[in-house]
């Protein structure tokens, strides 16, 4: 699905600087990225010399962060800068899923650790509330 939305025709505007009739007129047309079995599969810049891992993970963060807006989920913590629900937040997650089924040690593989690393246990949601 992602690649078909990523590929899809799209409406691009711009202003004309060549034009000599009138100076700043828009320009609308259609465009359709042409597919490349060497495209990064998240880069939304397909310029090869640009792309790097870093700036990969930016425009992700970036798309994310639009999503959750566009849903309603973009929250923030608690009027700090940072959103409630982030990647890294998934990855806490996963983590902390896994481990307390009994397998912290392949939690620790799952996401990438190798040596001693650790991520601390984030309190749940349902942990916070105060008994009634």
């Amino acid at each position: 699905m992602w690649i078909d939305y990523k590929y899809r025709t799209r409406r691009v505007s711009y202003n004309d600087q060549h034009n000599t009739t009138s100076k700043n007129k828009t320009v609308t047309e259609y465009r359709t990225p042409i597919k490349d079995d060497s495209d990064q599969v998240f880069a939304v810049y397909q310029n090869k010399a640009i792309t790097k891992t870093l700036s990969l993970y930016r425009d992700l963060v970036k798309s994310f962060a639009k999503t959750l807006d566009r849903i309603g989920k973009g929250a923030r913590e608690d009027g700090n800068r940072r959103r409630q629900i982030t990647l890294h937040s998934f990855r806490r997650f996963v983590k902390t899923t896994i481990s307390d089924l009994g397998y912290a040690d392949y939690s620790e593989y799952f996401i990438g650790h190798t040596g001693a690393k650790r991520i601390q246990k984030k309190q749940r949601y349902s942990e916070r509330l105060s008994p009634i």
